[in-house]
């Protein structure tokens, strides 16, 4: 069976050119999601952020391809990524904060050492709280990895 396309539209079967750059695309976002996953579980700081951008940018290209993806599949699928990407958001938030403080009581010598413990002891807390979080999205949405 043949798509019939008016005049200047483009056909959206699943060879298309738009079906293959939206395939690509979201691919590419779900393997930088994978690989930051993995480096967060390795404690790697940096890729907390990393992840979140990886969230918000697969939420976004299911959003822009949403005309050519089945809605039933990809909308729970942007539901839990808004959410790892909140749960993620803690922790970075958390490192931003302590990163601005201690530059902050850096100036204070007799204050350095208690406060950088406490806001390092708040950080490792919060970011252990997003590695559970990231640990159990293949629980609430194991086609995230599909």
């Amino acid at each position: 069976m043949t798509a019939t396309v008016a005049h200047g539209e483009e056909p959206r079967g699943p060879g298309s050119p738009v079906a293959l750059i939206a395939h690509a695309r979201l691919a590419e976002q779900v393997a930088e999601l994978v690989r930051r996953d993995g480096r967060i579980r390795r404690g790697r700081e940096g890729d907390v952020h990393q992840a979140r951008v990886a969230c918000r940018k697969l939420r976004s290209a299911l959003a822009t391809y949403r005309p050519l993806l089945d809605r039933e599949v990809t909308e729970p699928l942007r539901t839990e990524l808004r959410w790892l990407g909140s749960a993620l958001g803690a922790a970075r938030d958390s490192r931003v904060v302590r990163d601005r403080l201690t530059v902050l009581v850096g100036e204070e010598d007799d204050v350095v050492g208690p406060v950088h413990e406490r806001l390092e002891a708040s950080y490792d807390a919060l970011r252990a709280t997003a590695v559970v979080e990231v640990s159990t999205a293949p629980a609430r949405a194991p086609s995230i990895r599909d």
